[in-house]
């Protein structure tokens, strides 16, 4: 069974609220504040100072919360909770008991949706209740899993990089393999 997301939040079971508009001059690397957007791009940060004077109404997420956006659809799921989420992206903020899916599963759902459709119009489905917990934990190990994969990934992109340019430089020689089997 699915229900469309505006369902979801019309019912209360999912609450939407909206991003924050931040100027890039108030960013700062060195700030304590994470500012986080749908886009899965490294976070940046404002100080928590700056933040206070001039984004008052700003919401902070909690753990669990799913940060998206619309355009094309995507979604990660704040995992500390605490950061501002920047315009254009929102949050929601899923009531798992009562709307039947947690926010692994949602933000999973709206990361495979395609084309630009109105996110209230957005088919979610209805997990079992006895099911949500489970299905969020094994979100969570896939997760993990694929964490671990693009770490890999990372070091053997690292390591084509280190042998092309050690062996342009002389640094790094291959040599020809001994197919010869040795007497012993």
């Amino acid at each position: 069974m699915t229900r469309s997301l505006g369902e979801l939040v019309d019912a209360g079971l999912i609450v939407r609220q909206s991003g924050s508009r931040i100027s890039d001059e108030d960013l700062d690397p060195a700030g304590s504040v994470r500012v986080i957007t749908a886009d899965r791009g490294e976070p940046r940060w404002i100080d928590r100072l700056v933040e206070a004077s001039r984004y008052r109404s700003a919401v902070h997420t909690e753990p669990g919360d799913v940060v998206f956006s619309t355009n094309p659809p995507r979604a990660i799921v704040d995992g500390t909770g605490g950061a501002i989420v920047a315009s254009p992206s929102r949050i929601l903020r899923p009531d798992s008991a009562r709307a039947g899916i947690g926010p692994r599963a949602l933000a999973a759902t709206i990361n495979r949706l395609r084309g630009n459709a109105e996110w209230k119009t957005w088919q979610i489905p209805r997990l079992p209740a006895d099911q949500v917990e489970r299905v969020e934990a094994a979100l969570g190990a896939v997760d993990e899993h694929l964490s671990e994969i693009r770490k890999h990934e990372a070091a053997a992109a690292d390591l084509v990089t280190s042998l092309i340019q050690g062996v342009a430089a002389g640094s790094v020689t291959l040599d020809e393999p001994d197919t010869e089997k040795k007497a012993g």
